[in-house]
């Protein structure tokens, strides 16, 4: 190439660069008004091949706008692309306040895709970090809040909400002082989504009055919007829903309908969207269905799958099919049935795989975090604490920080500074946990499966559509498949759609029926008859000397965990991953 040609390669980045930095720079403008077109836009600036800061923005836009239009998933993967663009930054600096925005849209991706435990380690050192402006510190609790909420611990997730809700509140009071990180109204869409969360809360703790009250009162709050277009219909559309599903909760389906109609006689946006298809299948499920009122069910699905299925909303589109599904085979239109049937197992395995694969990126970064759950929640929990002593929640914790394993991401380095492998990750953890009473194969265990269910042990694995338990799964249960084809999405808000009739079996009750259907049909074969499969199969009995069937066939290892290879029942097997 020529000086000529060279010089017209230098001007022509030049221009794309500036091209790039316009589009971000308007991106930022709409990420709260029009999400759709902020994350277009974000897109075109990562076409152009933006790298170091700029492509670390252009990736915050587009998993923030990501997460404002549902598509967590998506979100999650954009964010860890954009901490990837940003490396090693000074956290003083501007790059700094990007990295951890970024780990907060990571965070809330995670808690989407039922990985609360390593949203507790992205969270961390945002939570410990010396500097970071009130607003980030405020919605970095709000993700933690999240991420407590889904590992039990209701208590601390309240705290946390309060004292985002408070610093959002500082904010809006002195903004001025303490410089302007965002503007008024987004503040006040920002404290609309705290209150949207405290109001799912109180429907988790069974107090569907407060949580009328709070969803209320977050709706009066953006009536503070001196442009209320700023609302792209995410924040208010959210609370609707938390005001709706209270007020079922309370068995006034009539207000509940009432106060549905301000998100249904608006113009349908994108952001709200997943509000709005949420509505619909409750109303449908929980009022219309009860009543016999099945084609007013029917058109509200319709509707509900129509809009999941063109803005890419995954869950909701398997739940308004299944439900589908079960209304036209109540009605003897069987094949319609079929094909809900069939496309509610379509959407819940694409949704199942982009989960599967996000989940695997955070155990590879951050580790599965199964072993020490309970601590690292101490830990983070403490790092607030901390910082409410001191005054003004935003003081450093570098002390806390450092009594933990080395900060973000340092337990699963290597001495030399190298990322371990996933692999080896998975390998150690089933060697640290190859003794604990709940990860032992079912035949090595001294009881029958009755007298396991009966004794005090580890939590039994969370039912399909309830949020996880503090340490009732550990490292190897991040390889498994999230819930089959319906109960996909870990939302408080399927809890309150699906009764507890229609809930999916956990693993033990599966496990159960599989070993008692096999049992009963040898012996009414003949062949071994009054051998009971729920025994442990003596050990020293030469391999010859057993039956083909004389056990269920297992998988090979992962770690030292043998693996039972259940029936499909829609999902992948754990060898499938």
């Amino acid at each position: 190439m020529d000086g000529t040609g060279r010089e017209d390669h230098r001007n022509n980045s030049a221009a794309g660069g500036d091209a790039a930095a316009t589009l971000v720079e308007s991106a930022l403008q709409l990420r709260w008004s029009a999400p759709e077109l902020a994350l277009l836009l974000a897109d075109r600036a990562a076409a152009i091949g933006l790298g170091g800061t700029a492509g670390g923005r252009a990736a915050l836009i587009a998993a923030t706008s990501l997460n404002r239009l549902g598509r967590e998933v998506e979100a999650g993967t954009r964010a860890l692309a954009g901490l990837q663009h940003v490396g090693h930054v000074d956290p003083g600096g501007a790059e700094g306040d990007l990295d951890r925005q970024l780990q907060i849209e990571l965070a809330t991706a995670a808690v989407a895709v039922g990985a609360a435990n390593a949203a507790l380690s992205v969270l961390q050192p945002v939570l410990a970090a010396d500097t970071g402006g009130t607003v980030v510190r405020a919605s970095a609790l709000v993700a933690l809040a999240a991420a407590l909420a889904g590992l039990d611990r209701a208590d601390e997730a309240a705290r946390a909400l309060r004292e985002a809700d408070d610093l959002y509140q500082r904010y809006v009071e002195v903004g001025a002082e303490i410089g302007a990180e965002v503007g008024p109204d987004t503040a006040v869409l920002l404290r609309g989504m705290a209150r949207a969360a405290r109001s799912a809360q109180h429907r988790r703790q069974g107090d569907p009055a407060a949580a009328e009250a709070v969803a209320r009162d977050g709706l009066a709050l953006l009536s503070e919007l001196s442009d209320p277009a700023q609302d792209g219909g995410a924040v208010s559309g959210r609370l609707v829903l938390e005001l709706v599903l209270s007020l079922l909760d309370r068995g006034e389906h009539e207000a509940a309908v009432r106060a549905a109609a301000f998100v249904f006689d608006g113009s349908l946006r994108a952001a709200a969207a997943p509000s709005r298809s949420w509505l619909q299948l409750a109303l449908a499920i929980r009022v219309h269905l009860p009543e016999g009122s099945h084609r007013e069910a029917l058109d509200l699905l319709g509707d509900a799958a129509d809009c999941a299925e063109r803005h890419s909303l995954e869950p909701v589109l398997a739940e308004c099919l299944d439900g589908l599904c079960r209304i036209h085979e109540q009605r003897g239109e069987y094949a319609e049935a079929l094909h809900c049937l069939r496309s509610a197992h379509a959407a819940g395995y694409r949704h199942r795989q982009a989960a599967d694969a996000l989940r695997l990126e955070l155990i590879e970064e951050y580790g599965s975090g199964r072993r020490d759950v309970a601590d690292l929640a101490e830990q983070v929990v403490g790092l607030v604490a901390i910082a409410r002593a001191r005054g003004d929640g935003t003081e450093p914790a570098r002390q806390a920080l450092e009594s933990t394993a080395g900060g973000r991401r340092a337990r699963h380095r290597q001495d030399d500074g190298q990322q371990r492998p996933v692999a080896e990750l998975l390998s150690a953890a089933g060697r640290a946990t190859v003794d604990s009473p709940g990860r032992r194969r079912v035949e090595d265990r001294p009881d029958t499966l009755e007298d396991d269910a009966d004794t005090p042990g580890p939590a039994a694995p969370a039912t399909l559509v309830s949020e996880p338990s503090l340490g009732s799964r550990e490292v190897a249960d991040d390889l498994a498949p999230p819930p089959a084809v319906t109960r996909s999405l870990d939302s408080p808000i399927l809890t309150d759609l699906i009764g507890e009739e229609d809930r999916e079996v956990g693993l033990g009750d599966l496990l159960a029926g599989a070993l008692a259907a096999f049992e009963e049909g040898r012996r009414s074969s003949g062949n071994g008859a009054g051998r009971s499969y729920d025994q442990p199969a003596d050990p020293a009995t030469p391999a010859a000397d057993i039956g083909r069937d004389s056990e269920p066939p297992v998988l090979p290892t992962l770690g030292n965990e043998q693996v039972w290879r259940l029936p499909d029942m829609g999902r992948r097997s754990a060898a499938g991953d």
